[in-house]
């Protein structure tokens, strides 16, 4: 008797890079998980067809740098508004909540939502708020280790903000950096270090981070970049890397600098991972002037040179690696949840501008067909 699916996804070009798989195919959906991909199945195995060519079949993005404490911060983006209509499947909340605030966020947000919703818990015991880490009375590290231990399905590590106004200001930044290493180790999870306006050179940063923490906003172009004088970029940060420090984008606009990152990405410093830091709008204003999608900071990034197969991974296998959730998500593999973005990759040209107006300039960019959440049209 014929093997029969729930769906098949037929003739796209399924782009998975945790397999390795380019090229026409067809993709099969059975009970919520991916059953089968193989350049053609039978006619007959499922009696619901898509015809999908000429578009990429790709697993369901993943942002590793958003905000979505929707209805309490004015910062918070509704998830499944925000992110599902473009193709993310999986959003990462980084920093919003404390250990002090966390079960609002778990039980009111993340919850009832259709997505797979992760978060970085602040190691503010507050939250995303005043006075953040410029009162170290607000680090509590068993507390937060402890928040940690009783949700570690949901939360993927400890966030801090190295900036100032605001963040850790200078006085406290080693202070805070300090308290972070030892609530991560003590909590036996990874640390996202926000470095947008560092007060302090980036190389004392990384110094207090292991391999598979995060340095979040990379390409930012405010004091202290990771680029030194000459252009270059700075060895400390490219030591980092070889140790296994992650380096993401998290984007915002306000947190990228155009001439920076092309200068990186021709270096061959190319992102780890690519976020939007997403927020409402009204959390927007003040901060940039547009607040671009995962699939338009994938665009800008394929724009300066990162091959497809690259961004593409960004956002799926390397991107679920770097919060360590490899192998839940992130992939085509049979078995796997059938979280499944279908997009057009355009011959649309667009100018995507950073927060000085300098100029991207995509002749290609990336366009929502549909996306599937557990074998589920959900967008």
């Amino acid at each position: 008797m014929q093997q029969r699916y729930d769906m098949i996804l037929r003739g796209g070009e399924v782009i998975d890079p945790s397999q390795g798989i380019r090229g026409k195919r067809d993709l099969a959906v059975n009970r919520g998980k991916v059953a089968a991909i193989a350049e053609a199945l039978p006619a007959d195995a499922s009696g619901f067809n898509l015809d999908v060519s000429g578009k990429l079949v790709v697993p369901g993005l993943v942002d590793i740098h958003t905000h979505f404490y929707h209805k309490v911060m004015s910062l918070g983006a509704d998830p499944d508004t925000s992110f599902l209509p473009v193709g993310v499947t999986t959003a990462v909340d980084a920093g919003s909540s404390g250990w002090r605030t966390w079960g609002g966020l778990r039980d009111f947000v993340i919850a009832p939502s259709r997505m797979r919703l992760l978060a970085f818990v602040n190691l503010s015991g507050i939250g995303l708020m005043p006075p953040e880490l410029t009162d170290m009375a607000q680090i509590q590290p068993q507390d937060t280790a402890d928040c940690i231990a009783a949700d570690r399905d949901l939360l993927v590590g400890i966030k801090l903000r190295i900036t100032s106004p605001g963040g850790t200001g200078e006085t406290n930044a080693i202070p805070a950096l300090q308290k972070a290493r030892e609530t991560a180790d003590m909590a036996q999870c990874k640390i996202m270090t926000h470095v947008g306006r560092s007060p302090i050179p980036l190389a004392r940063v990384v110094e207090h981070l292991k391999p598979g923490d995060i340095v979040t906003h990379t390409f930012h172009g405010f004091a202290n970049t990771i680029l030194d004088e000459r252009g270059r970029v700075r060895r400390e940060m490219v030591q980092a890397r070889e140790r296994g420090v992650l380096f993401d984008v998290g984007h915002a606009n306000v947190w990228f600098d155009a001439p920076i990152a092309r200068a990186a990405i021709e270096q061959g410093f190319l992102p780890n991972t690519l976020s939007t830091d997403y927020t409402s709008q009204e959390g927007a204003r003040g901060r940039s002037r547009y607040m671009l999608t995962l699939l338009e900071v994938m665009s800008t990034f394929l724009a300066l040179g990162m091959p497809l197969d690259r961004v593409i991974s960004a956002v799926t296998d390397r991107a679920a690696t770097a919060i360590g959730r490899a192998g839940q998500f992130g992939s085509l593999k049979v078995g796997m949840p059938a979280d499944v973005a279908v997009l057009e990759l355009q011959d649309r040209p667009a100018t995507y501008t950073d927060n000085n107006g300098k100029a991207v300039q995509a002749r290609q960019t990336f366009h929502h067909v549909m996306t599937l959440r557990d074998g589920a049209k959900v967008a």
